[in-house]
């Protein structure tokens, strides 16, 4: 006989259901106060994941390094922090961040009697499980030091010692998961639950795979609320002084629909699970009051297709972090509260709002959005860690570094190069050589670049075409009040430029002879990489 299920049960089993991940948890320039050290302990949503792509669009993991945007380099920036610590990875829950500040917790692991602990850990974090004792050992270290140094700390554990623990049993006896993207098998078993669980569909045999995850759900839970209660001690032991900010859960699926046509938004059953978990951290722990709790219940993440769209399973992953009016939103939520102990004149009042490091930068910069891309995507950079010159006029040679860098080409070793403006041991060197390999560039004569000699919009134009694969393209130039002053070889070029957003004609001009700034470059790559 079946045993009754509350309504309450089913929206957690719901909620389980639909979450492979749910991750706990505006934006301001050069700080008012300066010289704090700020260290981050948490997950993939600190990391920045989801913030940088590489030149195929597929989105890069960081691994410890400080991500432009993410909001604990928007929030250091605007707390004044001097320094920026990151011990957060994807994978990382207490059990992990314990490893790392706690040897005795590192050593009660690898005693006997806890293999399945340490075995799911290292499959949790594999960078821990491919490192040396020694390489460990010195990791541990650092992190410990940068937690004893830290003035301010904020953590964001939850998701993954509950949610994705719950599922990685069932992954790895069923085989449901295949490589950090949804397996076929888990996302049919997942409709055909929900189907049955709504009245339109048969009940499937995937119900018994769920009622099992909830029991490890609630297993990690336990876990998760005896680990919270030794990390954060472990904490306050190596650095009685320092100010925590725990950022608390969102639900990602606030807005997911079961199918393309739905009305009802039914991924907001997952608060549940959400609430449960943050009422914990407010409330449930003994050390509420060593912390300050910060709620970012709006989060914003990458938009996501219904369950029942095929594209459902597609970057899935990617798709529950935040996007980068999410993490601006997260800053403003820990300034907020940072501000209620310290004053509104402990920040910057100034805010840029562009999410990027550049003080020459704002929200009224031309181009804003295309400078934000390259800069994201790692195909510009600035002209100092704090200065990107949107306004600077650009070389020949600054022009096919920054096409290469898109390209994310190699070298061009067995190509004979006849400029004798491009000396060997110049930075644009290899990217010119592979233009002209490429068939992108001849030169400005058989034996010259012009390495030196600004780049003009037709000349641009006419390599981003040839770099474009020279596309069919028909247009009339008569709509342009300069189009007399094209050179004959750039007609084809200009008015395809011209008709996909590369260069702006918004004035009725083609501007043919005219300089291209380093902010007009990131608005023709920008969209020369989304055609």
């Amino acid at each position: 006989m079946r045993r009754k299920v509350t309504g309450k049960l089913i929206s957690v089993l719901v909620a389980v259901t639909l979450l492979y991940s749910l991750l706990p948890a505006g934006v301001l320039a050069a700080p008012g106060s300066v010289g704090q050290i700020y260290t981050v302990l948490g997950d993939s949503i600190p990391t920045g994941y989801g913030l940088l792509f590489d030149s195929d669009g597929t989105a890069i993991r960081p691994s410890g390094e400080l991500v432009p945007g993410s909001y604990p380099q928007l929030f250091g920036s605007a707390i004044g922090a001097a320094e920026t610590n990151i011990l957060c990875r994807d994978g990382f829950r207490t059990t992990e961040t314990l490893r790392l500040i706690d040897p005795s917790f590192e050593q009660e692991l690898q005693a006997a009697g806890n293999e399945q602990n340490r075995f799911f850990s290292d499959a949790f974090v594999s960078e821990f499980a491919d490192m040396t004792p020694e390489e460990f050992r010195e990791l541990q270290s650092k992190a410990i030091r940068q937690v004893e140094q830290a003035d301010i700390i904020t953590i964001n554990l939850a998701n993954n010692d509950t949610l994705t623990y719950a599922l990685m049993h069932n992954i790895i006896k069923s085989e449901y998961y295949d490589s950090y993207g949804l397996h076929p098998d888990l996302r049919e078993s997942l409709i055909g639950f929900l189907g049955s669980l709504l009245g339109v569909g048969p009940v499937i045999s995937g119900t018994d795979f769920l009622v099992t995850a909830l029991a490890f759900m609630m297993e990690g839970f336990g876990t998760y609320q005896t680990l919270w209660n030794r990390m954060i001690p472990r904490i306050l032991e190596l650095n009685p002084d320092v100010e925590i900010y725990v950022v608390g859960m969102y639900n990602p699926f606030q807005h997911l629909k079961l199918t393309d046509f739905s009305l009802v938004e039914f991924g907001r059953i997952a608060n549940v699970f959400v609430n449960m978990v943050n009422d914990f951290m407010k409330n449930g722990s003994p050390y509420t009051d060593r912390y300050t709790f910060v709620d970012v219940p709006d989060t914003e993440v990458f938009s996501m297709n219904a369950v029942t769209n095929p594209g459902f399973a597609e970057d899935f992953i990617l798709k529950i972090h935040p996007n980068q009016a999410g993490h601006q939103y997260i800053t403003q939520q820990l300034l907020s509260a940072y501000t209620a102990k310290h004053g509104s004149d402990s920040i910057n009042r100034n805010p840029s709002g562009t999410g990027m490091p550049f003080t020459d930068v704002n929200t009224s910069t031309p181009y804003l959005e295309d400078i934000q891309y390259c800069y994201a995507h790692r195909y510009m950079a600035g002209t100092s860690g704090t200065t990107f010159d949107p306004s600077l006029l650009m070389t020949r040679a600054m022009f096919v570094t920054a096409l290469r860098a898109v390209r994310n080409s190699g070298s061009s070793t067995n190509v004979f190069l006849p400029f004798t403006d491009v000396p060997v041991n110049e930075y644009y060197y290899e990217p010119v050589k592979w233009a002209y390999a490429a068939g992108i560039t001849a030169g400005t004569s058989p034996t010259t670049f012009g390495s030196n000699d600004y780049v003009t919009r037709e000349q641009m134009v006419q390599m981003l075409y040839r770099y474009a694969g020279s596309p069919v393209f028909s247009g009339s130039a008569a709509q342009y009040a300069d189009a007399g002053e094209m050179e004959a070889y750039a007609g084809t070029s200009l008015l395809w430029a011209a008709a996909s957003g590369i260069i702006d004609v918004s004035d009725g001009r083609l501007h043919p002879k005219q300089a291209v700034s380093r902010a007009e470059l990131a608005l023709a790559i920008h969209h020369l990489s989304t055609l």
